[in-house]
């Protein structure tokens, strides 16, 4: 019976990925990523080959027990089959989209080339171009979309494409191509520059191994940080494969530098489960493992409130029932929202995301969030790496649009950032009592 509620739970676990292959952080980064969308689909396609086949394994090998389990009951299978189809169908569309973005655009722009003395090329295009940063990650897409629609455009002049090129560049990348001024000879130079140092395949795929090795190793035990870990490591490994890379020979080093990464409990509950075993696993046995310890790691988090003692301010002893977010804090490392109470992130807070820019940032001065990762700590000690993904400066993009009108409001001399320092003047919040 153990063994079977294993299994179920593990195809549980399958399930929730394939209900969440769409979920993505950043839309619109995914329908301009080609190289994302294909490596979400290639997820998707996995996980739902390995649980239809765990569930025929499960209907010609277990005969008691199985008809009666809340696994056939609430028809698993048939609602994990209709997300299979609805998230296939969704990815696939998606790409599609980029098929006809770029036949469209060569028509479009072909029609309005012939008929420029009817119409003002200064209309065209008027499709809005990718920002590029200069990170090796997002070069490809970057490239595949300018290419398509600006540098072979043949409406477009060489003075036109230079200042589209210019316009679209930031950060390392417009750095490299700062000293060129817009004219027609200087667009070959500059898209030159750019290609000579960002289509390196060698660089690319450096790009997502430095993905996997900058990895941080887990300090506890929480079921965000196994996830993150297994979504990081599955999406790296299927950008190297669209690279050329021979990741499927990879199992032996992958799976030893993972393993190091994981926290004491799940590294101890790892070597129980290959027990007596001498042969070395594999990183689907792995894969495995990390899906069905996330899962469970997730049902124990939402357990019910336990009732604990705390001392009332006479002195004596009085019984209170613990929150929902505290008697699951010692489960996971993810905190509560601060405006809804569910266990997510504050920029997945669907009532967060219906607020102004300006109402986000009093929210985040209001429960003391850092201003570039949302997390309970003052801006200042802030060890996270990820940057707005609109302008790559050190806050977060929901509330991009505060400092950009701030920017552009401030004069050199005045604290553009006052706001967010307003956070940090506050003091720290006392620590929860244990």
């Amino acid at each position: 019976m153990a063994n079977l509620d294993t299994r179920i739970a593990l195809q549980r676990s399958r399930f929730t990925l394939i209900q969440e292959a769409t979920d993505l952080d950043d839309v619109n980064a995914a329908r301009s990523n080609r190289q994302l969308v294909n490596a979400r689909l290639d997820m998707l396609e996995q996980n739902w080959n390995k649980f239809q086949e765990e569930h025929e394994n499960l209907c010609l090998s277990v005969s008691e027990g199985l008809s009666d389990n809340s696994y056939m009951r609430e028809r698993v299978y048939e609602r994990c089959q209709a997300f299979y189809v609805y998230a296939r169908a969704t990815l696939h569309t998606q790409l599609e989209e980029f098929d006809t973005t770029d036949r469209h655009s060569r028509s479009t722009l072909s029609e309005q080339g012939a008929s420029a003395s009817l119409m003002p090329r200064s209309a065209l295009p008027r499709i809005k171009l990718p920002i590029f940063f200069g990170d090796y990650p997002s070069w490809r897409p970057f490239y595949d979309l300018f290419a398509s629609l600006i540098r072979d455009n043949p409406a477009l002049t060489n003075v036109e494409r230079m200042h589209y090129l210019k316009t679209c560049v930031t950060g390392e990348a417009a750095r490299l191509v700062g000293n060129l001024s817009i004219s027609g000879d200087n667009f070959a130079i500059a898209w030159n520059l750019l290609v000579s140092k960002y289509e390196n395949k060698r660089f690319l795929i450096a790009a997502q191994l430095d993905r996997i090795t900058n990895l941080k190793p887990l300090k506890t035990k929480n079921a965000q940080g196994l996830r993150t870990l297994l979504t990081t490591i599955s999406e790296a490994t299927a950008a190297l494969r669209v690279l050329g890379c021979a990741v499927d020979s990879w199992d032996l080093l992958l799976l030893h530098h993972i393993v190091k990464l994981l926290d004491s409990e799940s590294r101890e509950a790892w070597e129980v489960k290959l027990g007596l075993s001498t042969t070395y696993p594999t990183f689907t046995q792995f894969e495995e493992f990390l899906i069905g310890r996330t899962r469970a790691m997730e049902n124990l988090g939402l357990t019910t409130p336990q009732e604990t003692p705390a001392v009332a301010s006479s002195g004596k002893y009085c019984t209170k029932v613990a929150a929902h977010v505290a008697a699951s804090a010692s489960n996971s490392n993810l905190p509560a929202c601060p405006l809804c109470g569910s266990s997510h992130h504050l920029a997945r807070c669907e009532r967060y995301q219906s607020k102004t820019a300006n109402q986000r940032r009093d929210i985040v001065i209001k429960h003391r969030r850092c201003f570039n990762c949302l997390a309970p700590h003052p801006a200042k000690k802030c060890n996270s790496v990820k940057r707005c993904l609109k302008c790559g400066k050190k806050h977060h993009t929901s509330i991009h649009e505060i400092y950009r009108e701030s920017s552009a409001t401030h004069s050199p001399g005045t604290p553009a950032k006052k706001f967010a320092n307003q956070s940090e003047e506050k003091s720290d919040p006392p620590a929860p009592v244990v």
